[in-house]
């Protein structure tokens, strides 16, 4: 019994001496180092978003924090610290282009279980895992498919077609309108010619043949899956119906053009809506997603989320570096910093301010009719911009296309090794 005594005296003294220690750490001050890499233009927004994380930390925690960020232009920076072992607390990062090699080399924490996960969206959370986990809260994205001109569709009573039997009706319609369905500026290969190939193309690897790269990948396919799919179907179906002496507009008539009228539907993405909008003004743009089939669920946008922001694993202070990056999604900031880099909304928290064709991309996302675009070699990118142009003018047929896709694909891997 007395030793029983002795024990608890001797469990409340330790009790209190870590009380003590805890209570002395929560008056403690924590600095935060972080790399934001080419963010220097957002550095009033995150200003502020660190003014307001301190003061939640110091009420939740009661610690004095504060984060020294620098703010270089290129990764190398970055690179050299995590090499170095001297890692900053939080850092930034390109998702598809990084995260996969820091990931390999430790440097990347799994924050799959955090409260941030919740509010992203389905389609998004897919955009920012690694290995099955999820290594960061995501910030810039886009979304990106098909520009069209709203008016053109109000005129004609339609709205944008989610099926290729939708589509089909809006190109009789427009037909019988005077309005050109597609506006198909085809000189330049390496744009919008190759766009009208990939968009579809890419679309329906992700959507109807889903181990397609890894067949690619493995030299056991081919392009003529995604054909057998409906494919060239549905390029021979804009190719078709677009605007007069295609190879001979340019990228930058081809837009013009649109801007003023020329054809009711543009294979590209949100980077031309300046362009657009500065040639005419009142243009009324809209972003939709290209039908590739007979399911509305599979007129898909592609989504690109380029930039996450995680926190060093060896953080000595990651409890806290953590806290940072949920803070990105907090209910009462998370507005405030989106709306202020001009991000686009990728939670079922925010409400983001954006132009109306944004907002368009972002009702995709939100119900999840998204995918992520997959590296292919660079050969392939090269081929689809020459091959689309040569099947348009019928130089070459669908087996000849696929035949040159096939082998830029081959001798790209071939190259990598």
């Amino acid at each position: 019994m007395k030793r029983a005594l002795t024990f608890l005296v001797a469990f409340a003294l330790v009790f209190t001496i870590v009380a003590q220690v805890a209570f002395a750490a929560s008056g403690e001050s924590v600095k935060l180092s972080a790399i934001l890499t080419a963010y220097g233009r957002y550095k009033p927004a995150f200003d502020v978003l660190f003014e307001k994380f301190a003061a939640m930390e110091l009420a939740k925690r009661g610690v004095n924090v504060t984060i020294e960020a620098e703010y270089p232009q290129e990764k190398t920076v970055l690179q050299s610290r995590l090499a170095s072992g001297e890692a900053p607390d939080i850092f930034n990062m390109h998702v598809a282009i990084d995260a996969p090699l820091y990931d390999k080399g430790g440097y990347l924490p799994d924050l799959s279980n955090e409260e941030f996960v919740g509010k992203v969206y389905e389609g998004v959370r897919n955009m920012i895992k690694v290995d099955g986990k999820i290594v960061g809260v995501p910030l810039e994205s886009f979304v990106w498919s098909c520009l069209y001109n709203k008016t053109y569709f109000k005129e004609n009573n339609l709205k944008f077609p989610e099926t290729i039997s939708e589509m089909k009706a809006m190109i009789e319609t427009f037909k019988a309108a005077g309005i050109k369905p597609f506006s198909t500026p085809f000189q330049d290969p390496e744009q919008f010619c190759s766009w009208y190939s990939q968009v579809p193309m890419c679309a329906i690897a992700a959507q109807l043949v889903p181990d397609f790269y890894t067949k690619m990948e493995a030299g056991e396919g081919s392009f003529q899956l995604l054909a057998d799919k409906g494919w060239l179907d549905v390029v021979d179906l804009m190719f078709a119906n677009g605007t007069d002496r295609a190879l001979d507009t340019t990228k930058d008539d081809g837009l013009a053009n649109f801007a003023k009228g020329d054809g009711a539907i543009l294979v590209t993405g949100p980077w031309y809506s300046s362009v657009i909008k500065e040639v005419n003004p009142d243009f009324d743009l809209g972003l939709g997603a290209l039908p590739i089939d007979e399911n509305p669920s599979d007129a898909v946008v592609m989504l690109a989320v380029s930039t996450v922001l995680t926190c060093s694993p060896d953080s000595k202070n990651y409890d806290i570096a953590k806290d940072f990056v949920n803070f990105v999604l907090d209910d009462a900031v998370t507005n405030d910093l989106f709306n202020a880099c001009q991000f686009n909304q990728l939670a079922s928290n925010q409400k983001i301010d954006a132009f109306p064709w944004t907002q368009d991309g972002v009702g995709y996302v939100a119900a999840n009719r998204v995918y992520g675009e997959h590296g292919m070699p660079s050969a392939v990118y090269t081929a689809i911009g020459r091959g689309s142009q040569m099947y348009f003018d019928k130089q070459i047929d669908r087996a000849g296309y696929i035949a040159m896709l096939d082998e830029a694909y081959a001798s790209g891997l071939a190259a990598a090794k």
